[in-house]
């Protein structure tokens, strides 16, 4: 080969070094050529983390990858800045759909998606059951039913699934159970009774009945005397208690002995509309429309809020403690407490109940007809939250019943008959699906064994087993 012909091939080559290693280089680095907008762009991409295993993901309409047993997570690339339809499906679950715009150099995530069952499995614990109450562990559920004579009281022990008689006292068809509450430590129940008009209230230890067998200690609080109302089991010691004495100058907070049936002298708080207990503190509302905090003694009493509120006798009030934030609920309003400007301000109104989320960064509170988020933490990730941002989910046309926390994503809830199951995550709409269908449910979601609890027509029913 001639000098100069190997001269010209070296030139060649080098001017398509130059030429390619660069646009090899933008390749690796995301970059693509938009044939359309004649433009240099460059790339983003999707991650998922999606329960369960083996869920195919597709974009557009075409199959992109599908997760393993041994992941959970996808990772998908290379996507030119555009509108997607996003579809992840698996045999047996609801699908889950968004429509998201890639942006350039934007990796979108989501991190907690979890497909729904589309037929779960039930089986049927009980048939008489009229009522039933879950300990706050999760690990006992204690049932109300119906005898030829009355009622009874029963308990399942959801860790070794035994169901044993708890209690038969209450033969006479007109004695109602009005209410049942556990302890904090799950050991011992708190249940009032009614009977011609006469309210009785009991204490009652699950230990001996259940694991020793022993004859049922049964407590009857007729010691505390009458116009008692709002009684608390004192976290710090089981065997007491707490309790409101209504009188006609003002209602007082009282602590009593369980063990000797003693009753402190001195009350503990005077002149309070309600209070609550949290972190070894009670927090109260004066009728002088103040928020107190004080020890469980009633000492180091420390006022929160500087403006007093308009306190209305013939409303109900509650305190709630989530997270370390305070909320005051008045009949169906809800205020939050502003630590800055140490106010109370409006939440909303309507609501019927707040609940906390498993992870403790969120609060579901709803009205009849509409479900919100609060967000108790200010969170980074995708999607990013603002400390307090409140976030509307949806709304129904039917009244909407019970909404419960599914996992820290996720809610079930019931709307009449229909148990549904909805994600929080609002990016493009929020997947909502038709998960059962009972007459008249009550539910419950057991975050200890991840399992729904539904009665209906005095059968109580238990799912598979719905989360990892």
């Amino acid at each position: 080969m001639l000098k100069r012909t190997r001269t010209i091939l070296f030139l060649i080559c080098l001017f398509l070094f130059f030429l390619i290693a660069p646009l090899i280089i933008l390749y690796s680095q995301g970059y693509r050529i938009d044939i359309n907008s004649k433009k240099i762009i460059k790339t983003g991409g999707f991650y998922f983390n999606i329960w369960p295993e083996g869920a195919e993901i597709f974009l557009d309409g075409k199959f992109q990858k599908k997760t393993s047993f041994m992941s959970n997570s996808a990772y998908i690339n290379d996507l030119k800045p555009k509108e997607y339809k996003i579809e992840i499906k698996k045999e047996g679950f609801h699908p889950w759909q968004k429509n998201v715009e890639i942006k350039e150099n934007l990796v979108i995530s989501f991190n907690d998606i979890f497909l729904i069952p589309e037929n779960p499995k039930y089986i049927n614990l009980t048939q008489k059951a009229e009522d039933f109450f879950f300990s706050p562990d999760g690990r006992k559920v204690i049932l109300k039913e119906g005898a030829e004579k009355g009622w009874n009281l029963k308990i399942i022990e959801l860790d070794i699934n035994l169901k044993s008689n708890l209690f038969s006292g209450f033969e006479s068809p007109e004695t109602e159970l009005l209410d049942l509450k556990f302890c904090p430590d799950s050991e011992k129940i708190l249940f009032s009774t009614k009977e011609k008009e006469k309210q009785k209230r009991w204490i009652l230890e699950l230990e001996s009945p259940i694991q020793e067998k022993k004859p049922v200690d049964l407590i009857s609080l007729d010691f505390l005397g009458e116009k008692v109302t709002d009684i608390s089991f004192n976290p710090d010691d089981s065997q007491k208690m707490f309790f409101v004495k209504e009188s006609v100058k003002e209602n007082s907070l009282f602590e009593v002995n369980l063990s000797s049936k003693k009753i402190n002298s001195n009350p503990t708080l005077r002149n309070l509309m309600t209070y609550e207990i949290s972190d070894g503190n009670l927090f109260w509302l004066s009728k002088n429309g103040f928020i107190l905090k004080t020890n469980l003694a009633g000492e180091t009493e420390e006022k929160l809020n500087l403006k007093p509120l308009s306190i209305k006798e013939e409303k109900k009030y509650q305190i709630y403690i989530k997270n370390s934030l305070i909320f005051l609920k008045e009949d169906n309003t809800v205020y939050i407490f502003n630590s800055d400007s140490q106010i109370f301000e409006k939440l909303s109104d309507f609501t019927k109940e707040l609940k906390l989320s498993p992870d403790g960064k969120k609060i579901v509170y709803f009205s009849n007809y509409e479900i919100w988020i609060l967000f108790l933490e200010k969170k980074e990730g995708q999607p990013k939250r603002e400390l307090l941002e409140k976030l509307f989910l949806t709304r129904f046309s039917e009244k909407i019943d019970q909404v419960l926390w599914y996992n820290s994503n996720y809610l079930i809830f019931n709307i009449g008959n229909k148990i549904k199951i909805s994600e929080i995550d609002n990016r493009d709409n929020i997947n909502i699906c038709d998960f059962s269908e009972f007459n008249s449910p009550k539910i419950f979601f057991n975050q200890f064994d991840k399992k729904l609890y539904i009665l209906s027509e005095e059968n109580l029913f238990s799912s598979e087993k719905l989360l990892p």
